[in-house]
């Protein structure tokens, strides 16, 4: 008989009696209230640590400063933040000058009183044990990496500066209350579980440890935890290398080259030679690079610009399409260094653009890749490991997009969304080549792609070949402008705008600070930045730092190939410049049980990686 039958139902909401009494002393006593709210709650910052209090930083507080922008109308009346005050905030703290004010009403920092730091943390509750943590997720297993790759080591890979790739070979699975020991072999386990170890206990931003097996190999490794996982999901094969090249003729009135978020378009906002009010298209804040630009700008009187080589940008005579086992599968070109022609080939537009290394490098990214990719990630009949994803990686990795984050971002690498078909094609007066040269990062709806350093804002003009029905088809290398009294153009042009665009770095001629906010042709000159990073701020109130970068501009797109691979800031030339042994790398997670965390050489031994000594005594330390 089920068990619900030989229950008595509860009354009816008609028989139930809502007359009863509560002590109200009791929600005061300990031994009521502990168990029920006070001793229930846990509050824990971070897993596995316990954080104390913290305050705002010294910014953000003013450790009991306070900056004077500019004189007041008086003593103790001066400018703080743009008004005149006696008492104002530092760091959202309300405060006031100390007693007596300044003496002399001039800029400069003076010393405030009630001074309260602004705490961001209260700190961690107390655990029982002590300053321990409160919520424990702790590993049992170490990794041990059989082959470390460091930059330029391998022209295959992508270039990340002071990094090294570490291919993950074997797992080693502890139980410290047994001390037994078991070992997961990549060659013998499927790839998902396998690799879900490494993402689990090696996810991106966290730290670990390194040890070499072999301790007679000299080395220079860091300490403990001094390690970071920039990325976790395997090799990056070069597929698209471009290094700045000022040498060859190209756009040099403007920057050509933007990574940038939002803005307006204004599409085909000049047509035929006239100039257009077209209605503006908000671009969100999907992060875009535009790799490339043809600017041409109306002007009066037959100034507005024709299509040339000068109006392209950047050159790509440095730039090289690079062959590996996925551009193998969709690219029948050649390999190698793009050809820049040092003189425009052909007798139309469209055929200086097709044999232009603008014309190459956007066949190569915005059509033929960026289909390949679309096409790889919707067929099932692929593999999800054999699946691949497309990577951009800026400045060999030298700039922090992360803000502190340690992950991809970090390496200044970003994933591109695989959603997006190829660019959009023109017709044959624009040799069916892409109308724009701008590929979508991937982030949509998702921070943890998007870059966290600050932006300037900025305005671009990019222009394509379309025919032309006043000059009779595609226009002529070289034709003239039409002579008009209005702003024009020359036939056989259309040009978008993009208006207000937050722009994170920009590279081209110009080099990193470039023009900001063009102006017409006819004026013969671009409006140049009111404010230069050497003296402040750009507008938009963005630190200078945040929009410069080492060297010329450079960037790498390379194809994801899934493996147990981690990207980590181990500099290999110093750290391990003799190399790693026979034996490999053992990598330990932050994370990991404290007891095997110092005990890693006789669980190796346990294993059998190290050879066992019947006279080695290892005095195990439990965990707390």
């Amino acid at each position: 008989m089920p068990l619900y039958t030989q229950i008595q139902p509860s009354k009816s909401l008609a028989d139930r009696q809502y007359t009863a009494e509560f002590d109200d002393a009791l929600i005061e006593q300990h031994y009521w209230k502990n168990p029920r709210y006070d001793g229930c709650k846990v509050i824990s910052k971070e897993i596995n640590k316990h954080t104390p209090i913290q305050t705002a930083s010294n910014a953000e507080t003013g450790i009991g400063f306070a900056s004077i922008v500019q004189h007041g109308l008086s003593i103790g009346d001066m400018v703080v933040g743009g008004s005149g005050l006696y008492s104002f905030t530092v760091g959202g703290i309300y405060t006031n000058f100390t007693s007596p004010p300044p003496s002399q009403n001039i800029p400069g920092t003076f010393i405030v009183n009630n001074f309260i730091p602004n705490i961001t943390w209260p700190g961690d509750s107390i655990n029982p044990i002590g300053l321990s943590p409160n919520i424990k997720n702790e590993t049992t297993a170490i990794y041990i990496a059989n082959t470390v790759i460091g930059n330029n080591e391998d022209p295959q890979f992508t270039n990340i500066k002071n990094h090294s790739y570490l291919n993950i070979n074997q797992i080693l699975l502890i139980d410290p209350s047994s001390d037994e020991t078991q070992i997961l072999d990549k060659q013998s386990e499927s790839f998902t579980p396998f690799h879900s170890f490494i993402t689990n206990d090696l996810p991106t931003g966290k730290s670990f440890s390194i040890r070499i097996i072999d301790e007679s190999i000299s080395h220079n490794l860091k300490g403990p935890d001094q390690y970071k996982v920039k990325m976790n999901k395997g090799l990056l094969l070069k597929t698209f290398d471009f290094k700045m090249d000022l040498g060859s003729e190209q756009l040099t009135e403007n920057n050509s080259m933007y990574l940038y978020k939002g803005g307006d378009s204004k599409n085909e906002k000049y047509e035929e030679g006239i100039e257009y009010s077209p209605t503006s298209i908000s671009n969100g804040d999907r992060v875009r690079f535009r790799y490339g630009t043809i600017e041409m700008i109306a002007g009066s009187f037959a100034t507005g610009h024709s299509f040339e080589k000068s109006r392209i940008g950047p050159s790509f005579g440095s730039a090289s399409i690079i062959e590996n086992k996925f551009t193998q599968q969709y690219y029948s070109g050649s390999y190698g260094q793009i050809n820049e022609p040092s003189q425009p080939q052909g007798s139309f537009n469209s055929d200086v653009l097709r044999t232009s290394g603008l014309g190459s490098a956007s066949k190569f990214i915005g059509l033929d890749t960026l289909n390949f990719l679309y096409f790889n990630n919707i067929n099932n009949s692929i593999p999800q490991q054999e699946k691949t994803e497309l990577h951009i990686t800026f400045f060999e990795g030298t700039k922090d997009f992360s803000s502190g984050s340690n992950d991809e971002r970090s390496i200044s690498t970003f994933e591109i969304d695989t959603n997006q078909t190829q660019l959009d094609k023109g017709g044959v007066c624009n040799a069916f080549l892409p109308k724009t040269h701008e590929i979508l990062l991937k982030g949509l709806n998702d921070d943890r792609f998007l870059p966290k350093t600050g932006t300037y804002e900025d305005s671009f003009i990019n222009a394509y070949l379309t025919s032309s029905n006043t000059a009779g088809g595609c226009t002529s290398y070289g034709a003239q402008t039409p002579a008009v009294t209005f702003k024009a153009i020359q036939l056989g042009i259309n040009a978008d705008e993009t208006l207000d665009a937050s722009v994170y770095v920009q590279g081209g001629t110009i080099l990193q600070e470039g023009f900001q906010s063009y102006q017409s042709s006819s004026a013969f000159t671009y409006g140049r930045s009111n404010l230069t990073f050497a003296n402040g701020p750009l507008s938009g109130s963005v630190s200078a730092s945040d929009n410069l970068y080492s060297g010329s501009f450079s960037y790498q797109l390379s194809f994801l190939d899934k493996d147990h691979t981690i990207i980590t800031n181990l500099d290999k030339t110093s750290e391990l410049f003799d190399g790693i042994g026979v034996k490999g790398i053992v990598i330990i997670p932050e994370n990991t049980n404290p007891k095997i965390k110092n005990n890693i050489q006789f669980y190796l031994q346990q294993a059998g990686i190290l050879p066992t000594s019947p006279n080695t005594q290892v005095q195990l330390i439990q965990d707390v």
